[in-house]
């Protein structure tokens, strides 16, 4: 009798969309033959019987079925059943074996029989893709060993071959022949419209043989199909699956007589018309994850007939890695570990280190100097998979403001080198991993203390957070305008603000939510909307503002507010960095929390000094200068050349002359006023005014 084979470290581990699961398996390459079964909760045990199996190597196969349908990745068991002849009448269990692949000088593996059935996990897992020899001894009890007992198998998990030559392992494909070349056309396109060279092409009405194919059976050792005849040809159809695609070579060498086409997922990738045995390079791009197909247009003329392939990777020694943003890796091979030590520094902005390259290769260390001097990097992300990283991994990387550290163990102090940025955010899973000495901000599983922002520092939250408290403070200056526009900024916050407090002067409220209160101190606050700039009532995230705070000495003293301000909120969450952009007249209005350096293209307020004719803080000029991290600027996709600066105009300014002043004290030689006091432009429509001419002020009427 056969023995149960109790698969109990196998012990699949799964989370749990519902309560029961089912699954199937099969044996060998059997996967037509499957049994099912379901069981509940997250560990699968499971009896499978042997009975009906040859003795030596088979395989056994698993997949999972949760209750929404969805497929786990195929789990696969290698074991051996040891024949009677070997055995005996006598039970085994305790008694030394050994076995070795393919050469007698590879390296035997040793253990002890556990009972009359050899499991054996991951047999294969070192061995090149294809075609292999297992060999096994069995010692009984009176140190006699067993002679040498040998199975070729398909396996491998190491890169090599795709699909193995036809004489060493046969392989199965739909085929529709045609007799008299001379009457050949091409299969006809199915209901769907597919073409015979493509993977949904419905062959259910083909036949299916067995290759290689030959005219003679003493070409190769086993050959499958007899090809006879001259003047015929064959159209093949074969499907097999890539788990993946990993860079490196990819041919296909094969033997035919005559001619050949060969399509590998509707594209042609061979055509030639020659006879003898080929080696053609076939493009990665080919290739897909899943299921492929190989179409095959083989013709024979007269004499020798006979067609058999193999598709075979062959690895670089060593793999260039290269990422959506052009960081460039150098991986090496030897320990299927991958070492990041590539530099580029080709404009990228954001980086993620990829936990495994090309399906084989575990991202296991950083390299000193990995990312040193690259300027641009804002934020990088490292995966867990590392274990080892170097010093001063980001030296010369001014512009670095997030690191989203994954691996579960301290981060190296070593590892900023001269980064000096104190709103870098640093992302731990647990408080114990962040450094000893770090001179940003650590968010710890989701969540930060205190934030304190400091201006002309970049700023980027790869992923939201949340923060105990959080504060932004900037001191202003500029004097502000008196019937004019004057004095303003721009501001942009990474958070929603609750508070704005001055320095001295307390709780200061924009002009949009004012109430004319003791207690309150009013300041200018706008937004680029549609129909232009508008007040606004608060300072939102991600979002840009234009900003003036009351400074000038006409106004009651009360009112001024220069200074320095901060802008706070507490219990907040801090949201991603994404850009909240405002439209307006033929205007984008972009917010800023990194450098951003000066172009032609870009329109920054002229801060701090006037622009020929316009006062400082008046006008947003072409060129100006860099823009810093927590102000805004201006694009005009239409502007042409010739416009050189936007001012911020007087309905930017709506509700600045509600301060009162005396308008004798406007240091102008003519101005004109409406009845409310409001400056306007000198006025063309019937009505009454106020002319401002020296320190005179009289009423004029416009007919």
């Amino acid at each position: 009798m056969r023995k149960l084979i109790t698969l109990l470290c196998l012990c699949v581990y799964v989370i749990a969309r519902g309560q029961n699961w089912s699954y199937r398996y099969w044996f060998d390459a059997n996967a037509e033959q499957q049994h099912t079964g379901t069981f509940t909760g997250n560990i699968l045990q499971m009896d499978v019987s042997t009975d009906g199996l040859s003795d030596w190597f088979h395989t056994l196969h698993i997949q999972l079925t949760d209750t929404a349908g969805n497929l786990s990745p195929v789990l696969t068991r290698t074991f051996a059943i040891i024949p009677q002849e070997t055995a005996g009448s006598r039970d085994l269990t305790g008694q030394p074996y050994r076995y070795w692949f393919d050469d007698a000088d590879s390296v035997m593996q040793t253990g002890t029989l556990n009972s009359n059935v050899l499991e054996l996990e991951a047999l294969t897992e070192q061995l090149p893709s294809g075609v292999h020899h297992f060999h096994l001894q069995v010692c009984d009890d009176k140190g006699n060993w067993s002679p040498v007992l040998s199975r070729k198998f398909l396996g491998g998990n190491e890169p090599g071959v795709i699909l193995p030559w036809g004489a060493d392992w046969p392989w199965k494909s739909k085929y529709m022949f045609t007799d008299n070349r001379d009457n050949y056309v091409e299969p006809a396109t199915d209901a769907n419209g597919k073409e015979w060279t493509e993977l949904d092409y419905d062959d259910s009405i083909w036949q299916t043989l067995t290759g290689p194919m030959s005219n003679t059976t003493d070409r190769w050792e086993e050959v499958g199909y007899i090809w006879e005849g001259d003047n015929n040809c064959f159209n093949l159809r074969r499907t097999f699956t890539m788990d993946s695609i990993p860079e490196g070579n990819y041919q296909l060498l094969m033997h035919h007589d005559d001619g050949v086409r060969v399509y590998l997922n509707g594209q042609k990738v061979v055509e030639d018309g020659g006879a003898g045995t080929f080696t053609y390079d076939i493009p990665r791009e080919a290739f897909v994850v899943g299921k492929n197909m190989l179409a095959i247009y083989a013709e024979e003329g007269n004499g020798d007939q006979y067609l058999d392939y193999c598709l075979r990777y062959e690895e670089p020694e060593n793999i260039a890695y290269t990422d959506l943003q052009g960081i460039t890796y150098l991986i090496m091979t030897r320990d299927k570990t991958a070492s990041a030590t590539g530099y580029s520094n080709n404009g990228q902005t954001s980086l993620a280190i990829p936990e495994t390259v090309n399906g084989n290769y575990r991202v296991a260390s950083i390299a000193d100097n990995a990312f040193a001097n690259m300027d641009r990097l804002l934020t990088i992300e490292l995966p867990a998979s590392i274990t080892a990283v170097g010093n001063d991994v980001f030296t010369g990387c001014g512009a670095l403001a997030a690191v989203d550290w994954k691996p579960a163990w301290a981060v190296p102090n070593g590892m900023f080198g001269d980064v000096n940025n104190p709103n870098l955010l640093l992302y731990v899973d647990a408080a114990e991993y962040a450094p000893a000495t770090f001179g940003g901000n650590v968010v710890v599983d989701g969540h930060a203390g205190r934030i304190t922002l400091t201006e002309g520092y970049n700023f980027y939250a790869p992923r939201a957070f949340a923060a105990d408290e959080v504060s932004y403070a900037h001191t202003y200056t500029m004097q502000s305008g008196l019937g004019e526009a004057r004095g303003w900024e721009t501001i942009t916050l990474p958070f929603d603000v609750q508070s704005i407090t001055h320095e001295s002067a307390g709780a200061l409220t924009p002009f949009a939510l004012y109430q004319d209160a003791e207690d309150e101190h009013p300041f200018w606050l706008g937004e680029l909307t549609g129909t232009g700039w508008q007040q606004s009532g608060r300072i939102e995230a991600n979002r840009p503002y234009i900003i003036c705070m009351p400074n000038n000495e006409a106004y009651d003293e009360a009112y001024n507010v220069a200074g320095r301000v901060t802008f706070g909120a507490k219990d907040v969450t801090i949201p991603k960095t994404e850009a909240i952009v405002g439209q307006g007249n033929g205007m984008t209005f972009t917010p800023v929390l990194q450098h951003v350096a000066v172009a032609d293209s870009i329109f920054a307020v002229n801060l701090g000094e006037a622009y020929e004719s316009h006062p400082e803080g008046s006008v947003f000029v072409r060129g100006l200068r860099a823009v810093q991290p927590f102000e805004g600027y201006i694009t005009v996709p239409n502007a042409g050349a010739k416009v050189r600066y936007i001012p911020i105009g007087e309905d930017a300014v709506t509700g600045m002359y509600n301060l009162p002043f005396s308008m004798y004290d406007l240091p102008c030689e003519e101005a004109y006023f409406d009845l409310s006091g409001r400056r306007i432009s000198k006025p063309t429509k019937a009505g009454v005014y106020l002319l401002k001419q020296g320190k005179t002020v009289q009423k004029v009427q416009v007919k």
